[in-house]
């Protein structure tokens, strides 16, 4: 499990090159570290004990301030991708059914921090016995004397050279919203709003933001200037 200071910097002592003394400096964490073109990947964060405000911070604002014995602002431009097992029902495994309690609160984590993902994935643990068994060839088809046979019947990957091109060019688009776009967006995000019975869980503005990010990089995909109405539906 991640530490606080493991993921966003810490104050530590280090030898002066030129002194040969020691100073307090700061050693920024791996978000700070992670490129903007690349994605800061945090596993078990159900276990972080951490103060979760420094995420709140960092996926809202971009940026993470440290303030102890020195001080320094880190920018945390990396989006964030966080899996976590839920921390009610058996630990492990989310508990289906209309009388169980929602998901949003087994995963245990508060309505402030799930505002700040764009999106959230349930994975749960369905018995399929056309897929378990395409999962099955794929982890064994590296030690199978069949290897070559089972490569065939699993799904043929696409080439990651390929991929690793097409988002090249795909970032260097910068789309723009039709006014069309802007206002269904608008609308539909209004009329969300209005829609909602537990004021508690009122529909944040944040979810527009998360909206606009995912349509612009549809559009970034197609390699096209602007973002029409197809690219938000």
């Amino acid at each position: 499990v991640a530490s606080q200071a493991g993921l966003f910097g810490a104050c530590v002592q280090a030898e002066d090159l030129y002194t040969g003394k020691k100073q307090w400096t700061i050693t920024p964490g791996e978000l700070p570290l992670a490129h903007e073109y690349g994605v800061c990947a945090v596993d078990e964060f159900n276990l972080y004990k951490g103060d979760k405000s420094e995420f709140n911070n960092a996926m809202e604002s971009g940026y993470i301030k440290i303030s102890k014995v020195q001080s320094a602002t880190l920018k945390t431009p990396a989006p964030i991708i966080a899996g976590a097992n839920p921390m009610n029902g058996n630990k492990k495994k989310w508990i289906r059914g209309e009388k169980t309690m929602p998901y949003t609160e087994q995963i245990g984590l508060d309505f402030a921090m799930l505002q700040r993902f764009s999106l959230i994935f349930v994975l749960e643990d369905i018995a399929d016995e056309e897929r378990d068994r395409n999962i099955a060839l794929s982890m064994i088809k590296g030690i199978s004397q069949s290897s070559s046979e089972i490569v065939e019947e699993v799904e043929a990957e696409i080439d990651m050279d390929f991929i690793r091109k097409y988002l090249a060019i795909a970032r260097q688009f910068n789309p723009v919203f039709t006014t069309r776009a802007s206002n269904y967006m608008a609308t539909q995000h209004a009329q969300k709003r209005q829609k909602t019975v537990d004021m508690d869980n009122l529909r944040s503005h944040r979810q527009l933001n998360s909206l606009s990010r995912l349509a612009s990089a549809i559009a970034k995909f197609d390699l096209s200037e602007i973002v029409i109405l197809e690219h938000i539906q």
